[in-house]
């Protein structure tokens, strides 16, 4: 704005941008020599202006006179009474094809304006609108940064609230499976005794779980962490058995797990390791036929350790085993995420 005013030696100015998407006020972004009540007020249709006619028509108006101005826009006169102004001029302020506004200089004295004035004022005109629109985006981003930044805690904080509460009754179920199995309500029969087990296995896999999701929120802010410890490949697997089995029954294949040696550990972080190893024996379960066989084997080098899983099936086709490999290998993916 001072850089046109300087160009065409005006004495006051101000640039109107849209004050709404909808197109109809423009409010004042910034002013040179206006006195407040022109400086800072939105503009509706009512007062017509050359701002509102360098908008709607998209061209640079220009008025050599005091006479040619006031005549033209009489409710502008009226504001304006007693003003010293002489020549006006008016250029819309553009981008991409979208009028942003406009900008409008007053000189002191009447004078005709050139052609080299007007395309300066012009030129000054769209590199503001370039300007503009880059703050406009950077504001845009930056609400819809905060935003997402707001929705991301409002999920932080749901998941705490509802893992929470899910780990209440979960570590009751835990403490009194651990007050039966120490015989508290008397003594257990064997078969008791590996009910109990189950249960206890299976109430520490689902805290497991719990504490998966608030690592997955955690993951979405950056803030995952692992804890890793020395972990028995062999007590690994063992585990894990127990929690697929009731599944690999119901669906009539036959669960198969090569016992480990014994010598075998990792460096791993137990609870994730286990939840990937999980979620991919329940996709090889899920996508193996009735009759077939899943196995759970591992292996080591001198430096590392492997797991593998197996499918075997039986009485289906060569078309149905490639839809499964294809579903198995989607979950692998999906596990490899866990």
């Amino acid at each position: 704005l001072r850089e046109g005013a300087e160009c065409v030696g005006a004495t006051q100015g101000r640039v109107l941008l849209y004050a709404d998407d909808n197109g109809v006020e423009l409010e004042v972004a910034g002013a040179v020599g206006l006195p407040r009540d022109l400086a800072e007020r939105r503009i509706g249709p009512e007062l017509h202006s050359p701002g509102h006619d360098a908008v709607r028509r998209r061209v640079t108006i220009a008025m050599e006179s005091t006479e040619e101005w006031q005549t033209r826009y009489p409710a502008l006169a009226e504001l304006l009474e007693g003003s010293p102004l002489g020549a006006i001029i008016a250029a819309p302020i553009e981008y991409e094809e979208r009028v942003l506004g406009a900008i409008e200089l007053a000189l002191p004295a009447p004078r005709a304006l050139t052609a080299s004035e007007q395309d300066v004022l012009a030129t000054l005109a769209r590199h503001g609108g370039l300007v503009i629109d880059r703050l406009r985006r950077g504001e845009a981003e930056h609400e819809a940064r905060v935003d997402a930044e707001r929705a991301n805690q409002v999920k932080a904080d749901f998941l705490a609230v509802v893992s929470h509460e899910l780990r209440t009754p979960l570590n009751a179920i835990g403490g009194y499976t651990e007050l039966l199995q120490m015989g508290i309500r008397g003594p257990l029969t064997p078969t008791q005794e590996e009910d109990l087990r189950r249960i206890d296995q299976n109430q520490r896999h689902l805290l497991s779980l719990v504490n998966a999701i608030l690592d997955f929120a955690k993951l979405e802010a950056g803030r995952v962490s692992f804890v890793l410890s020395d972990v028995p490949a062999a007590e690994l697997l063992a585990d894990i058995e127990p929690l697929v089995q009731p599944q690999a029954r119901a669906k009539g294949v036959a669960l198969r797990h090569d016992l480990c040696d014994a010598s075998i550990r990792v460096i791993a972080d137990r609870e994730k390791l286990q939840q990937v190893l999980l979620n991919l024996l329940t996709n090889a379960i899920k996508f193996t036929p009735e009759g077939g066989t899943v196995s759970l084997r591992c292996a080591a080098t001198r430096r590392h350790a492997s797991f593998s899983i197996q499918r075997h099936g039986h009485r289906h086709s060569r078309q149905q085993d490639g839809k499964n490999l294809r579903a198995v290998r989607a979950g692998e993916s999906l596990a490899q995420h866990a």
